[in-house]
């Protein structure tokens, strides 16, 4: 990806497709989904994909503060859902919120796919 310019920053701002703290989290990430790196600024479809997940779940006391935001994709937000990540740090916690979500692919995937077969898909 180019890098974020302050013109590019002040383009999506003005839209309105972001607002902080959304755009500090989401250019901290270069606009990937942190948990499957899904590029959240490739289409059009993927910018209205482009969500802030709590890492430590606000349902489970997480906080608003940017060390506790990841920028994700709906898919991995819906999967991850209240999940609350094992770690000492935001890295660890990170981490171990990814694995949960791919984990969560493969099982929802699985499913997905036996609903598609007995709908005749």
């Amino acid at each position: 990806m180019k890098e974020t310019t302050p013109e590019l920053l002040a383009e999506l701002v003005k839209v309105g497709w972001f607002k902080e703290p959304h755009l500090s989290v989401l250019v901290r990430t270069d606009f990937r989904c942190e948990y499957c790196g899904q590029d959240l600024l490739a289409s059009f479809n993927d910018c209205f994909n482009a969500q802030l997940d709590h890492i430590h779940p606000r349902s489970k006391g997480g906080s608003e503060e940017k060390p506790n935001l990841a920028a994700c994709c709906t898919t991995c937000n819906s999967l991850k859902w209240d999940y609350a990540p094992r770690g000492d740090n935001r890295d660890e916690r990170l981490a171990d919120a990814g694995r949960y979500v791919r984990e969560q692919r493969k099982v929802q995937g699985v499913m997905w796919n036996r609903y598609r077969e007995l709908m005749g898909r």
